[in-house]
């Protein structure tokens, strides 16, 4: 369930922010006198807005996936469900890697759901999407790598300490 408030977070906090951008600058540009289609902005403008309304996740995922990945892996220990898989003769190393792979693969699908509203919002509002040649896609691949360390070292916390509390505050 937490997953999934995550998701509608990703879906709705990318558009609701440029939106309200748009509003913003239609609202300072009405007090100037001028349209926003008399604005015309540049290549270098809309790309700089692409990148910040798009990249915003790096600011608002870590405190989101901290709470998802320490709740997701320390109810696992607390039911059981860890143990059994031990008991059914699974190594820990497999465990391990098992649980960073789910977590990687929610990391990147919730950094990719963000980015594509970041984009819808952007040009539903009508200003615009300027991606740079590509370009912009290699730097989506950098924040995404950070955020994916991240992840590794919640799920280690997650792992090494057994209650749920512990990684949480740490995280």
């Amino acid at each position: 369930i937490f997953f999934r408030i995550i998701g509608i977070y990703c879906i709705a906090w990318p558009i609701l922010i440029t939106v309200m951008l748009r509003l913003l600058l239609g609202l300072v540009m009405r007090d100037a006198g001028i349209s926003f289609s008399e604005l015309g902005m540049g290549s270098s403008e809309i790309q700089y807005i692409t990148w910040l309304m798009s990249v915003g996740f790096v600011n608002d995922l870590p405190k989101f996936l901290a709470l998802f990945i320490c709740l997701h892996v320390g109810r696992d220990f607390t039911d059981g469900i860890v143990r059994n898989k031990v008991i059914a003769g699974h190594s820990r190393t497999s465990i391990f890697f098992s649980y960073l792979l789910v977590q990687i693969a929610a990391t990147v699908a919730l950094c990719v759901v963000y980015i594509g509203s970041a984009l819808l919002g952007l040009f539903i509002t009508g200003i615009g999407v300027n991606l740079n040649g590509g370009e912009m896609i290699s730097r989506w691949g950098t924040a995404i790598i950070v955020l994916l360390v991240l992840t590794v070292a919640f799920t280690v916390l997650s792992l090494v300490f057994r209650r749920r509390a512990m990684p949480i505050i740490l995280s």
